[in-house]
């Protein structure tokens, strides 16, 4: 039962961790986007696809959703993207800088 459970959650973790979108992809699709809004919502995107591998590389395009959602005055936005900044500095063990 226990080798079972093991084997499920193998499988079960590579289907998920395979159905992430090619980051290349996605920035294809920012430089497509016509509205801020979309731009916001992709960058937070990729943004989620570099935080656990590459930290750095996703505060960078969450930086850059940040600029845009102050810009435009969207504060939906403005809230996920420091609750995704904050993760991306726990990830970092920069806890201080994470509000935490």
């Amino acid at each position: 039962m226990k080798y079972s459970l093991i084997l499920l959650f193998i499988v079960l973790f590579n289907y998920v961790s395979g159905s992430e979108r090619n980051p290349d992809a996605v920035k294809k699709d920012i430089e497509q986007a016509r509205q801020d809004s979309v731009r916001i919502r992709l960058l937070i995107e990729l943004s989620d696809l570099f935080i656990y591998k590459l930290p750095d590389t996703s505060l960078f395009y969450v930086n850059k959703a940040l600029y845009l959602a102050e810009k435009n005055h969207y504060r939906k936005y403005i809230a996920e993207i420091y609750k995704e900044t904050g993760i991306c500095y726990d990830i970092k063990g920069r806890l201080k800088d994470a509000g935490y």
